[in-house]
């Protein structure tokens, strides 16, 4: 509510600035300062070739002479897809697609992999997937396949998304209030307000907009709330010199969308879903949650594995299995067979065992069997009325029970959290120096906070700040056909982040059951232990703090060899960078050696470079090339950095052809691309490198005013270059769930048995989408279309297949100058579909099933 008197107060003091006197003089200059904005400001349209752009690789130019492949997605495109946040965007654009993890897309995915972003040109903070990232301070999009542009910041290798700021009412006082309503409690409200006025006597134009949405999601026990903030100003303080200043408040509520554990063929072809949980490891020194240790690697292998093992309850094992197959379980309600059940494994046990026989060469042998011995001792023991599976009741010839699961009950708790607050300045200054050359001013601060917590046994906070400048000096150099842009930037970023993923046994809870148990709750993170010590992990890139500084000069130039024909683009950038990085203070399980294998302070220098030619073919038929060498930036998931390993060699190879025809009614674009690259694994702190290859295809065709007809079709392949796979859960049959299920089954360095050219899953390789928009004279509409997703692989290892999809979506409308009003339903005909996880890490043990049907009712009041 304080937020929402503060926007109001905003708008009153601009509405009181802009009436007060004014001189004929300054009316006459804000008059021209109005008639010049107007011509620059985004227009209400589908088509890419409506607006004149500034284009994301440094200079102002027509989309089909852009030397890359280039998606521009409009307000008016953003409004009619219903863009909400980056998981929409494979419903729009050629190399678009959703690779889940944990549902929360913070960062967006362009051609298989992970995608950087920019506001206003300049990097945002890295977060992979803390918030859903806020469209409140955007009206328009630039979707920038493959590694940033040599004169940008470096960043990840799939591409980058720019951000456009919602740009001030240039051309009068107006404003709108939009209320939206939808299936699953979703409220949404947005009142957004500007105009032009007079600032100390300068011409300048405000724009404020504040939003809120109260909502459940389709999956239970998830909220999705936040509040927006934004406002902006462009103040024109002489002939020559013009300000844009700017800033947005977002503050984000929810959980994580883990999706449905113990992901099987049968679940994804049936929804069959294995069903039962453990025997019960609650303890009381831990809160009356699972005493913690009894699920971490390695004192998991010290106890007997009954203990991982799934429990069925008595009745149903009863009922559903054969009285000879139930003498093969163990039974919980005799005490013997439960005493025998608690306790650790002898020494003959765990040589005997050829999974676990390993651990009786570790020099901690001893150290930590006591230690699993200690935690078991805690354990509450008692008779339950269940019986364990066992290999003997496998090899009797039993099969795990399973029962068709609802696809909105997911890996999710009420008292779950993932809540963040983000907070972004920016300042744009351009001063002209003369009809030739204009220096520009550019700077980002944002600074990020995040908490989240899932009593499945998994915690993550971050904090994140950083400041961004640039300083660029623009020439056209007539006499050599040719516009330089030349300057240096600076960025530093802080990056602080505690994980803990020590545990995370994601298959242990039922979801079937009818209240999450106990026996499935795993303290984690700022918890404490019983002797009172937090739970934050201390390996891999799990907490980390890192320091990074980068300095770079850059200079990049557009020379017409031929004029009117050829043109070349031309850019390199030299940077160096310095870091400190190591474990944060308050670690407390972290040891001296810990610390000192953590800490690093270095630097390190790099260039980037890029070449990209461009041949107008007949009129507005472009073909264009590009060559890129140097570093991308590969962050870790809250924003650190691993070392010099961060920074990552990167090539690109492109080709393609655009063309605007048809009197510009008609946009297409083809491209074929080929990029190598590596990522950084936040769980094992490892690059991995990565090969990829694709083609895409785009169209946006303007029939008439009335009927609007765009689509895109994606063929792309991402390869694992190296021969085994990084830490992640192992897929497990239905078997295998049944005998290990209380516990994460994850291993590294995995052989890739059925694929070893290393294709990487979670996302399709062929993908298409198609959009028809059509609206009458009196201002009635429709619009209708599919996206397809052809099946694919959801793991790394190709053992779990995600059959294809068609996903229709529809919506109807009217619109004056005074009202619109939308009725969107997504998912038309009820589409059962599934969505991709990360292959290597979360794609053993978890998978997202797609939404129903669903519908949003939006009224907008334009005043």
């Amino acid at each position: 509510m304080k937020t929402y008197h503060y926007a109001l107060a905003v708008v009153g003091l601009f509405t009181a600035t802009s009436l007060g006197g004014q001189t004929s003089d300054q009316v006459f200059e804000l008059e021209e300062f109005i008639t010049e904005e107007t011509a620059n400001s985004p227009q209400d349209s589908l088509s890419p070739l409506a607006t004149p752009v500034e284009d994301s690789l440094g200079f102002e130019g027509r989309l089909v002479e852009l030397p890359r492949a280039v998606t521009q997605i409009t307000p008016e495109t953003m409004e009619a897809f219903d863009l909400d946040d980056f998981g929409d965007l494979p419903r729009y654009g050629a190399g678009t697609q959703r690779i889940d993890y944990f549902g929360l897309p913070g960062a967006p995915a362009l051609r298989g992999t992970k995608a950087g972003l920019y506001y206003n040109g300049m990097l945002r903070l890295y977060q992979r997937n803390e918030m859903p990232t806020s469209f409140g301070s955007t009206e328009g999009l630039d979707l920038v396949k493959g590694p940033a542009p040599a004169y940008l910041s470096p960043t990840l290798v799939g591409g980058f998304v720019n951000m456009r700021p919602k740009s001030p009412y240039f051309d009068e006082a107006r404003g709108s209030v939009e209320f939206e309503v939808g299936r699953w409690d979703y409220y949404r409200a947005q009142l957004d307000y500007g105009a032009p006025f007079l600032l100390a006597g300068k011409p300048a134009a405000y724009r404020v907009s504040v939003s809120g949405q109260r909502a459940d999601r389709y999956f239970d026990n998830i909220q999705n709330d936040y509040e927006s903030v934004y406002g902006a100003l462009k103040i024109k303080l002489s002939d020559r010199t013009r300000l844009f200043i700017g800033g947005e408040y977002y503050n984000f509520r929810s959980s994580e969308v883990p999706g449905i554990n113990r992901p099987t063929q049968a679940l994804i072809d049936n929804g069959q879903y294995v069903i039962g949980e453990s025997p019960d490891l609650t303890s009381s020194a831990w809160g009356g949650t699972v005493a913690r240790p009894l699920v971490v690697f390695p004192y998991t292998g010290y106890v007997q594995q009954g203990l991982h093992a799934l429990a069925i309850p008595g009745e149903v094992a009863r009922e559903q299995i054969d009285p000879d197959l139930l003498g093969t379980m163990i039974n919980l309600n005799d005490p013997d067979q439960v005493a025998n059940l608690y306790r650790v494994r002898t020494d003959e046990e765990i040589a005997a065992d050829p999974a676990w026989s390993w651990l009786q060469f570790r020099e901690t042998y001893e150290q930590e069997r006591t230690a699993a011995a200690d935690a078991l001792a805690t354990v509450d023991v008692h008779t339950q009325d269940a019986y364990v599976y066992t290999p003997e009741y496998f090899a009797a010839g039993g099969e795990a029970l399973t029962q068709e699961i609802d696809r909105s009950n997911i890996l999710a708790d009420p008292e779950d959290t993932a809540n963040s607050r983000d907070y972004l300045f920016f300042a744009e200054l351009t001063h002209e120096l003369g009809p030739d050359a204009t220096l520009r001013y550019q700077m980002l601060t944002e600074g990020l906070e995040t908490r989240k917590r899932s009593t499945y046994g998994y915690a993550h906070n971050t904090e994140q700040f950083m400041v961004g400048q640039r300083l660029s000096l623009e020439l056209d150099l007539p006499d050599w056909n040719t516009d330089v842009t030349t300057g240096v930037a600076f960025r530093g970023s802080y990056a602080e982040m505690r994980q803990d993923f020590d545990a995370e046994p994601f298959s242990r809870r039922d979801l079937t059951a009818d209240a999450i148990s106990d026996n499935s709750v795993v303290l984690a993170g700022g918890k404490t232990d019983p002797d009172g010590n937090n739970l934050w992990s201390t390996f891999g890139g799990a907490s980390e703090y890192s320091h990074l500084y980068q300095l770079a000069a850059f200079a990049q130039a557009r020379t017409a060899i031929i004029p009117d024909r050829l043109a070349l683009n031309y850019a390199l950038r030299a940077e160096q960078a310095w870091f400190i990085k190591g474990l944060p203070a308050d670690i407390d399980y972290a040891t001296e050696a810990d610390r000192e294998d953590k800490y690093a302070k270095d630097n390190t220098a790099y260039l980037n470079g890029s070449i990209n030619p461009t041949l107008r073919l007949w009129r507005d038929v472009y073909l264009y090339g590009a060559a890129q060498l140097g570093k991308a930036f590969s962050p870790g998931d809250g924003g650190t950095l691993a070392g010099k390993e961060s920074f990552t060699d990167v090539e690109l190879y492109e080709g393609g052809l655009k063309a605007s025809l048809l009197d510009r009614k008609l946009f297409v674009s083809l491209a074929a691309y080929h990029w190598d690259q590596a990522v950084i694994s936040s769980r094992d702190a490892e690059a991995r490198p990565l090969r990829a290859k694709g083609a895409e295809f785009e169209f946006n065709y303007t029939l008439s005013d009335r009927l609007v007809l765009l689509g895109s079709f994606t063929a792309q392949r991402v390869y694992q270059k190296d021969a085994t796979a990084g830490y992640g859960a192992v897929v497990q049959t239905e078997e295998e769930y049944a005998l290990g299920g209380g516990i994460l089954q994850g291993a590294s360095d995995r052989e890739l048995t059925n694929n070893p050219e290393g294709v990487y899953g979670g996302f399709p390789e062929l993908s298409a989408n198609f959009y028809a928009r059509y609206q009458t004279e009196q201002g009635w509409g429709g619009a209708f279309g599919p996206t397809w997703r052809s099946g694919y692989y959801h793991d790394i290892n190709r053992e779990l297949h995600i059959p294809a999809s068609w996903v229709w979506d529809a919506s109807i409308f009217y619109e004056n100058d005074d009202w619109r009003i939308n009725l969107r339903v997504d998912n038309v005909f009820d589409e059962d579909y599934w969505l991709g996880q990360d292959p290597v890490f979360s794609a053993g043990t978890l998978i997202i099933p797609g939404e129903p049907r669903s519908w949003k009712l939006s009224v907008t009041r334009y005043f």
